[in-house]
C-alpha cells in the first residue's frame, strides 16, 4: 500500500480485521486484485479479499474483471461489483454509491433490490426511507461527470468523489428538493470531520425475487465457492408495457442470491480453499453433451474454465460442477457443488420477448434449459422444492422432483429417446397451490427462447 499525508493509520494484523485512517489518502491492493483508495477519516472492516464493510468514511474502488463479484457492505446497502470503478461514502445516517465505469448491483442491507447502476449513476440511502437512484442525466451533470468518467477517477480520487457529491446534490435539488438541507448537512459534517482528522393470490404473472442476503455463518459449503466466482448473472427484470423483458445483471453468489447461476462469459474463474487435511482434489464438470474430469494438487487454488470453444454458446446448456477433496489416504474429506447455466440471451445483454406474437415460441430443436423459481408468484414463494413433469403426447413421461425451489433444469432432447412431437410441461411446488403449464413441439427445425 501507499498514500499521501497519512495520519493515524491502523492496519489489521489478520483477516477479518479493521483498518482505520484518521486523515489523508491511502491506497490498498487486496490479493483479489481490487485496489481501494481510502480517504480519511475512515473505518473499514476487511473480511477477505472479496468482501469489505465500510463503517464510515469514503473509498474509491477499482475492481478488475478477475475480481468481479467484489462486495462492499454498509449499514444500509450491499454493493456487488461487475468489473468497475465506483465510490462509496458512509456517514451517520447516509450511504452513497456512485459508478464511474462498468456496473454494480445495489441492494438494501435486508436483501431488497434497489437497482443496477452504470457509469454516471448511483444510489443514495437515507435512514427512514427507501434508497433511490441518482443519474447524471442533464447537460451540466454530464459535463462534470465527463471529467472523472472511467479510469480518470483513479487519477484524482478526491475530485472524483467531489463530482459524485455534486451530481447527487444537484439531482436531489431537481427531483427531491425536500432532501437538500439534509444532504448539505451531511456534506458539512463530512468536511468538518476530515479537517479535524402482504400476500397475493396465485397468478401466472412473474414477479422478481428479492435478492436474498444470507449471513456469512450460514453459507453452505456444498453450494459453492465455485459458483460464487462464476462472475455475474443476467436476469430478465420486470415486464415493460410492451411485454419485452429488459436484461439486468445481478449477483450469482449464493451468499447474496440463492437463485441465479447464469454464465455471461466464456471465461469463468473458479477458485477454492483447501481443507486442512486435503492433499488432492478432483473437479468433475457434467453437461448435457459432454463431461470432463480434472485433478489438482494442494498447490492449485484456481482454474480459468472456458465452457465452450466459441465466444458465444452454440446451444443452451446446464453444467453440474463437483469439486471433491481427498486426504493422503484417498479418503474424501469435503465436496463442493455448483450448477451453472449457459443461456443464449445472457451473452451481450440480449432482451427476451416472450410475447405470443413471437412465432418461434413453443418450438425446440435441441437440448433445452427450463428455468424454475418458486417466487415467480408470491403464492408459492415459501416453497422448499419444485416438481417438473414432462409428458410427450402418446409417449414417455418424466417426473423431476428437485430438492430446491429455484434453478435451471437441463432437458436432454438430443439422444434422449424422446423423439419428435408435441410435449406438455407442468411445473408446480409441492405443498402449494397453483402450477405453470406450457406446450412445446420438438421439431427438426425451430428455436426456443427461454423466459427468465
Amino acid at each position: 500500500m501507499h498514500g499521501e499525508s497519512i495520519i493515524g493509520l491502523d492496519l489489521p494484523s489478520q483477516l477479518p480485521g479493521t483498518l482505520r485512517l484518521a486523515s489523508g489518502q491511502a491506497k490498498v491492493r487486496l490479493t483479489s486484485g481490487t485496489e481501494l483508495t481510502l480517504l480519511g477519516p475512515l473505518e473499514l472492516e476487511i473480511r477477505d479479499a472479496m468482501r469489505v464493510r465500510l463503517e464510515t468514511g469514503r473509498l474509491l474502488a477499482y475492481v478488475p474483471p478477475v475480481a468481479s463479484g467484489f462486495t462492499v457492505l454498509t449499514r444500509k446497502l450491499e454493493i456487488w461489483d461487475i468489473g468497475t470503478v465506483f465510490s462509496v461514502t458512509v456517514s451517520k445516517d447516509v450511504s452513497d454509491v456512485f459508478v464511474f465505469q462498468g456496473s454494480v448491483q445495489v441492494v438494501e442491507a435486508d436483501g431488497e433490490p434497489v437497482d443496477l447502476c452504470e457509469g454516471g449513476q448511483g444510489v443514495r440511502a437515507v435512514a427512514g426511507r427507501r434508497p433511490y437512484k441518482v443519474v447524471a442525466d442533464w447537460p451540466e451533470a454530464e459535463s462534470r461527470f465527463a471529467g472523472v468518467k472511467g479510469q480518470k477517477a483513479l487519477k484524482n480520487p478526491e475530485q472524483a468523489l467531489s463530482v459524485a457529491d455534486e451530481v447527487t446534490l444537484a439531482w436531489i435539488e431537481r427531483y427531491e428538493p425536500e432532501e437538500v438541507s439534509l444532504f448539505r448537512a451531511r456534506l458539512a459534517r463530512a468536511r468538518a470531520a476530515a479537517e479535524a482528522a402482504e400476500r397475493v393470490p396465485f397468478s401466472k404473472s412473474a414477479w422478481v425475487r428479492p435478492v436474498a442476503s444470507v449471513p456469512p455463518q450460514e453459507e453452505n459449503m456444498t453450494t459453492t465457492k465455485v459458483a460464487m466466482m462464476a462472475a455475474a448473472a443476467l436476469f430478465m427484470g420486470s415486464e415493460t408495457s410492451s411485454g419485452t423483458s429488459l436484461p439486468v445483471r445481478i449477483d450469482t453468489s449464493p451468499v447474496h442470491n440463492l437463485n441465479w447461476t447464469t454464465l455471461f462469459t466464456n471465461e469463468v474463474p473458479l477458485r477454492w480453499e483447501w481443507p486442512d487435511t486435503a492433499t488432492a482434489a478432483e473437479l468433475t464438470v457434467t453437461g448435457m453433451r459432454e463431461s470432463f474430469v480434472t485433478n489438482f494438487t494442494s498447490e492449485t487454488t484456481n482454474l480459468l474454465w472456458r465452457p465452450f470453444t466459441t465466444a458465444l454458446p452454440r446451444e443452451e446448456e446446464v453444467y453440474a460442477l463437483t469439486l471433491s477433496f481427498f486426504d493422503s489416504g484417498e479418503k474424501e474429506v469435503q465436496t463442493l457443488t455448483a450448477k451453472l447455466v449457459a443461456l443464449a440471451g445472457a451473452f451481450g445483454a440480449v432482451p427476451v420477448d416472450p410475447g405470443p406474437s413471437d412465432r418461434r415460441w413453443g418450438k425446440v430443436k435441441a437440448n433445452a434449459v427450463i428455468p424454475y423459481d418458486a417466487t415467480w408468484t408470491a403464492a408459492t414463494a415459501d416453497a422448499a422444492a419444485s416438481r417438473l413433469v414432462i409428458t410427450k403426447t402418446g409417449g414417455a413421461t418424466q417426473e423431476c422432483l428437485t430438492g430446491d425451489a429455484s434453478g435451471y433444469f437441463g432437458w436432454k432432447l438430443v439422444n434422449g429417446d424422446w423423439g419428435y412431437g408435441a410435449v406438455a410441461l407442468t411445473l408446480d411446488f409441492p405443498g402449494f397451490d397453483g402450477k405453470w403449464e406450457a406446450a412445446l413441439e420438438y421439431v427438426a427445425g425451430g428455436t426456443m427462447i427461454t423466459v427468465r
